[in-house]
């Protein structure tokens, strides 16, 4: 979204207009949980997109999310019928997660 907004700036120009964009593309649960502090006329309603987007983030993002990383590369092996492309191509998004330094690929594979 911050993309967007950076790339739109001349239709995203008031706060406003930015929070009920974030709103405006939020569906099922993170709607949800934006609902009661958008547009609320309470002390905990939103007051900029980027609380919005920080709200969610906060619900959404795994904690652990670098220590889950560690433990699915180090779990990663290759399956009997698995192609080595496929793999292989696993191997390094799962790499990129977890920060492996690409000098240890070689020895990692």
């Amino acid at each position: 979204m911050r993309s967007k907004f950076d790339v739109n700036r001349d239709h995203y120009n008031t706060e406003s207009a930015l929070m009920a964009y974030v709103f405006s593309r939020t569906t099922g649960t993170a709607r949800e949980h934006l609902q009661p502090r958008y547009k609320s006329d309470d002390d905990v309603e939103f007051q900029t997109a980027k609380e919005m987007i920080d709200y969610l983030k906060e619900i959404f993002t795994d904690p652990f999310e670098q220590r889950t990383a560690d433990r699915q590369f180090k779990d990663l092996i290759i399956q009997k019928d698995e192609a080595f492309h496929d793999f292989y191509t696993l191997f390094l998004k799962t790499a990129a997660k977890a920060k492996v330094p690409q000098v240890s690929y070689r020895s990692e594979l």
